[in-house]
């Protein structure tokens, strides 16, 4: 399943006060690092190993286990590839930043799984999935846009 969507986070015409491009890049690289805030079915998250400008990660959600291998392209963009193991298929997730005009900034979301779209079964569910994807994505940005209204993420000291 290839599944891709724009969140919008600044808009001019919308009054929501706008979030800084290092802010909203804070964000989504807290996400990456604490996805307990923003995942609400995640129990526990576990750092397994990290570098500049990647990490590696694994996440419960009850008895299920997912491992993923975050990049992180600084202002610009985070790819999360996660591994398949014996109960998730896997899968890729790009969140990248986009300003396509003055004043506007969203998020490109980008999903690609080994999910099927063939019968119509296989595709009602994944229009389910897509969905779900959407609402996730939506309720990310609007924790990061609280996160910056708290100060949570301003520049550190």
């Amino acid at each position: 399943m290839y599944f891709e969507h724009i969140v919008v986070v600044n808009d001019p015409n919308h009054p929501v006060p706008p979030l800084s491009r290092a802010q909203l890049w804070r964000g989504l690289r807290r996400r990456a690092y604490s996805p307990l805030e923003f995942i609400e079915a995640a129990d526990d998250c576990t750092i397994v190993e990290q570098g500049e400008n990647w990490l590696l990660r694994e996440i419960h959600f009850g008895q299920m286990s997912v491992r993923d291998r975050i990049e992180f392209l600084p202002q610009q963009a985070v790819h999360y590839h996660t591994e398949a193991n014996e109960q998730h298929a896997g899968g890729k997730v790009s969140m990248v930043i986009e300003e396509p005009q003055a004043g506007v900034m969203c998020v490109r979301f980008v999903y690609q799984t080994p999910l099927p779209e063939q019968s119509p079964e296989e595709k009602h569910y994944a229009s389910y999935v897509k969905k779900a994807y959407q609402q996730m994505d939506i309720e990310s940005i609007r924790i990061i846009r609280e996160l910056a209204e708290q100060g949570e993420l301003n520049e550190p000291h």
